[in-house]
């Protein structure tokens, strides 16, 4: 099957497919794609390459809004922000791993924990050495050894004479002196206060207090991706009211229900959407999974990440199952202490795989028809993906085309993309890559393809 263009361009129109073959060591860990995403992004914008509106006439310069990358899921995604940030260029990307994570994210929410019980070492110490506190490790070390027995927080009220003497009635004489004393009285007072406010405030009231009684938010200007991180951290006021929202009638609020929502999001493997500085309405590179992009379209769409291996979990399953052929078990043999399959657990996984395979082809016709003018894939080349091209060749080659098997043994869209380029009768650069005769395999399709060689060097 084949899509064949239905618009009209001006004649000097360049559509040409851009195959990126991208030359990297199996164990380079780099993300070159994105480098390569940025870089080429970053020429159209300076040359001003230029745009057809959809009715044909109107030509425009390329703008930012013009660019989608398409990836099979967010894994990457922070890279090709990080890139396309380089060069002075704005991108969006819906992140929602690494958010509860995130080391802004994960200062306030101890805050909240030694404000719900303080004497929470862990949590007590990630807060000293934060850029709320500013503590140095030292200095935790000389807070320790005012008393070695207590703990962190009864140590730290001993050591600025916030603790009363059981015999005398009154408070002792502090321990510490000098920066240490000061900010040790400092963060004391600061946990005193938010203690008390948490009483009689809700969390959204309570999180809005300590940004402006520490001037966390002001301090995340000493960092080069300062306003993400203030992003976050204000988005956190959002989760907080949405979770006060939800447990309005019940006894689970507070800060401790809302902390103990938190620590089952993490023990799940769950997050929480990240902040966003920009949002999908402005002028900004578009950086979405094939999924969310179906029904949409862009001038240019970059196509990545193809080499994510399609899903092979439910092979470890204990049972199969398909809404028309029932359910099938694996049996296990107490006396023998194995597990084996039956023949309907085969049946039902091959009928499973089938259709996971076909939902990911269906999945790649989206990523290549979302293109309105000119479609760029990226390809990343070692030297298993060159043993593949003279599998893949030899399989061609023997069988006179493509047939189903090769096809259904491919294990994810980079194979499937290079079983056809390496049919392909404009693909004489990716076969010279592998060596292979041109007289052995090539289609008569015609279609345009523009192939550059890429060799990154950090």
């Amino acid at each position: 099957e084949r899509l064949v263009r239905g618009a009209g361009y001006p004649d000097n129109h360049v559509s040409a497919t851009q195959i990126a073959l991208i030359q990297k060591e199996k164990s380079d860990k780099a993300n070159y794609e994105a480098k390569y995403v940025a870089e080429q992004i970053e020429k159209m914008l300076k040359r001003g390459y230029s745009v057809t509106e959809k009715d044909g006439k109107t030509v425009r310069p390329c703008e930012m809004r013009d660019f989608c990358i398409l990836m099979r899921n967010r894994k990457n995604s922070s890279d090709y922000v990080s890139e396309l940030e380089k060069r002075n260029i704005s991108a969006y990307a819906e992140e929602t791993a690494g958010y509860l994570k995130s080391r802004e994210v994960s200062v306030l929410l101890n805050f909240l924990r030694i404000i719900d019980n303080p004497l929470i070492e862990t949590a007590l110490a990630s807060v000293m050495l934060s850029e709320m506190f500013m503590f140095t490790a030292d200095e935790i070390t000389q807070i320790r050894l005012v008393d070695r027995e207590a703990n962190l927080f009864v140590a730290m009220c001993e050591g600025i004479g916030e603790r009363y003497n059981s015999e005398t009635g009154e408070k002792d004489l502090p321990l510490l002196e000098g920066e240490v004393l000061a900010k040790s009285k400092t963060l004391y007072s600061t946990v005193n206060d938010m203690r008390m406010y948490a009483v009689s405030s809700t969390l959204e009231e309570l999180i809005r207090k300590i940004y402006e009684g520490t001037d966390f938010l002001s301090v995340m200007q000493i960092y080069k991706d300062s306003e993400k991180r203030k992003a976050n951290l204000r988005i956190l006021i959002e989760y907080a009211k949405i979770y006060e929202d939800s447990v309005a009638d019940t006894v689970s609020g507070g800060v401790g229900g809302f902390l103990a929502y938190i620590d089952n999001i993490l023990r799940l493997g769950g997050d929480m959407g990240r902040g966003s500085v920009v949002s999908s309405s402005e002028n900004v590179v578009m950086i979405k999974t094939i999924h969310k992009s179906k029904g949409l379209e862009f001038p240019f769409v970059f196509l990545v990440e193809t080499d994510s291996a399609f899903s092979t979990a439910d092979k470890r399953k204990v049972f199969q199952f398909n809404m028309e052929k029932g359910i099938g078990f694996k049996l296990q043999d107490k006396e023998e202490l194995v597990k084996y399959t039956t023949l309907p657990y085969e049946a039902i996984s091959c009928i499973n795989e089938r259709e996971l395979v076909s939902e990911e082809m269906r999945l790649l016709y989206v990523a290549l028809t979302r293109a309105r003018e000119r479609l760029f894939i990226s390809l990343e080349v070692t030297d298993n993906t060159i043993k593949d091209i003279k599998g893949y060749c030899e399989s061609i080659k023997r069988a006179g085309g493509l047939d189903r098997s090769l096809i259904n043994g491919a294990k994810s869209m980079s194979e499937w993309l290079i079983m056809v380029l390496a049919y392909h009768k404009n693909s004489s650069v990716l076969r010279d890559i592998a060596g292979v005769d041109e007289r052995a395999v090539k289609s008569d399709d015609e279609t345009d393809l523009e192939y550059v060689l890429y060799e990154f060097k950090d």
